[in-house]
């Protein structure tokens, strides 16, 4: 890790540039997000699963996969948007990541990113 504020290439693929991405599905009542990111130059497919989304923005189909953690400009965003109240903010806002793709067409805030190589079940 970079340092605590900022992480790129956090799944540390040795070309996120040859992937294409884009989102699969939402599940609004469970507040998940799965992201397909697909290499144009091999077969491998590869699902990204953000859990407990309070945030996106973006493009639903984009190209890269160089995903990198902004935890500074976090709490802005909440703050600036009210997606939770000031009381949850001080007990859970350091829970909350929030991940880029380097060429910013896609942002989500979430507990967190997780890279499968498999597509995951999750209930709808």
């Amino acid at each position: 890790m970079e340092n605590d504020k900022l992480s790129k290439n956090i799944f540390s693929l040795k070309y996120p540039e040859r992937f294409s991405c884009n989102v699969e599905y939402y599940v609004e009542g469970h507040s998940v997000l799965l992201v397909r990111a697909r290499d144009n130059f091999s077969d491998e497919t590869l699902y990204i699963i953000f859990p407990w989304v309070i945030y996106i923005s973006g493009a639903l189909r984009w190209n890269g996969a160089n995903f990198s953690r902004e935890d500074e400009k976090c709490l802005e965003v909440i703050r600036r948007f009210q997606l939770i109240d000031e009381l949850s903010i001080n007990n859970l806002g350091h829970l909350y990541h929030m991940y880029m793709v380097d060429t910013g067409s896609f942002t989500v805030i979430s507990w967190e990113a997780t890279l499968k190589t498999e597509k995951p079940f999750i209930e709808k």
